[in-house]
């Protein structure tokens, strides 16, 4: 089969960090499958614009790499950033039309709306089969950028609720990184196969790569990886270390931030202030931050109040590291996979007082800690080890293309 997949937002070789995309494109060559990764000229986290030759160097003719020219931005918030993703749109709508043989399947991301909408209209003009595989979903994830009452809310963002339902419709079939998105779709395209597949990581990977000792006898190190946007609640992990170091006298409590985003100069400015013990690593290469998981006690999912995250990357690399979790996200779905599959603890996002009083829970209980994280490493190996479950994508989209045959 040849198979084009369409993703504004993917991480390529040489880059650092995870992408479902990425390797999918890979999973499908291994299966001797023709592939075309459809993505942007800007890298997104480094704010760089991208060389397609140097990109395809790396993956050594498995798939072939085709960046789509869009401008960039310097804000993850701006009028920039929403004129660059308009000018992607235009330009793969450019680059589907100057195909010469339609592809047998097409499997695209949703956000951004601009690439997915021309994706799906694509594929619906010229009878392909195609997949939408949910990454986030929007209008929803504004919630914790617009405070507002929710019925102004929805009011307000109505057009882009329209139009993501336009975008869902046209899809021949439902993938999403939890079952909370492909369930938001399936409401408005209820007659297509769904799937939900979370994010996850390549076990046999995780576990090759070596480790290296680099924590102190004594401390407790408490991760976030990620970014450091107005989704994430790093302030409340940096007010209830306050609490920890100076009402409890523990110090040996360590924090390292693997990541960056717009939030980070503010917070190091707060950690400093309060002579914190956090490390500002920043983004780094995933072998090291694989060394860092290993290395570490607790992982922190630390999301704002009424932000619309489900199971994010770092979901996949914390389990994997065998980590117990400590989440304030108020997504139900993971909410629940934390309490039944006992990998930690819930705690109430904005509240350094509970999360303080829960990571002592953790820390005054050794066994217990080492259950969690003992229970975290088993549902990996279950539900996050991308060898097995990116395979029933591959399978999905195989079973489309041979329905419509």
């Amino acid at each position: 089969m040849n198979i084009l997949i369409i993703a504004n937002y993917a991480i390529l070789p040489g880059e650092k960090g995870n992408c479902r995309f990425h390797y999918l494109a890979n999973l499908f060559a291994e299966q001797g499958h023709s592939v075309i990764l459809l993505t942007s000229s800007f890298a997104h986290r480094t704010k760089t614009q991208r060389n397609e030759i140097d990109v395809n160097k790396l993956i050594k003719g498995k798939f072939n790499i085709k960046l789509i020219y869009e401008p960039g931005y310097e804000s993850h918030l701006g009028l920039r950033r929403i004129l660059s993703h308009n000018q992607f749109g235009i330009n793969l709508k450019k680059a589907l039309k100057n195909y010469v043989q339609f592809p047998d399947a097409i499997y695209f991301s949703f956000p951004t709306f601009s690439s997915a909408s021309i994706a799906s209209k694509f594929a619906k003009k010229n009878h392909i089969p195609s997949v939408i595989d949910i990454i986030d979903i929007w209008p929803e994830a504004l919630r914790s950028v617009i405070k507002l009452p929710s019925f102004l809310f929805n009011f307000l963002v109505l057009p882009f609720t329209l139009r993501a339902n336009s975008i869902y419709k046209a899809a021949g079939a439902i993938v999403g990184v939890s079952k909370t998105y492909v369930d938001r779709a399936h409401v408005v395209n209820n007659k297509v196969p769904i799937l939900p597949v979370f994010l996850g990581a390549d076990l046999e990977i995780f576990d090759s790569y070596k480790f290296t000792s680099i924590k102190k006898d004594g401390e407790i190190w408490l991760i976030y990886i990620g970014c450091l946007s107005y989704s994430y609640d790093i302030a409340t992990v940096l007010r209830a270390l306050v609490i920890l170091n100076n009402e409890h006298k523990i110090s040996q409590l360590k924090v390292k931030i693997l990541g960056s985003g717009p939030q980070r100069e503010e917070l190091e400015r707060i950690a400093i202030r309060n002579k914190l013990p956090v490390e500002f690593v920043g983004f780094v290469e995933y072998p090291v931050m694989v060394n860092y998981l290993k290395n570490s006690d607790i992982a922190l999912s630390a999301i704002v109040k009424g932000a619309q995250q489900s199971i994010t990357y770092k979901i996949g690399d914390y389990v994997s590291a065998g980590l117990p979790i400590l989440n304030s996200s108020e997504n139900d779905e993971f909410k629940n996979i934390i309490d039944s599959q006992k990998l930690g603890f819930n705690y109430l996002a904005g509240k350094e007082k509970d999360l303080s009083n829960k990571i002592l829970k953790l820390i005054s209980h050794r066994k217990k800690m080492k259950l969690y994280g003992e229970n975290s490493r088993r549902i990996a190996e279950r539900h996050f080890n991308r060898k097995s479950t990116n395979m029933k994508i591959v399978g999905l989209v195989e079973q489309l293309v041979e329905e419509k045959v």
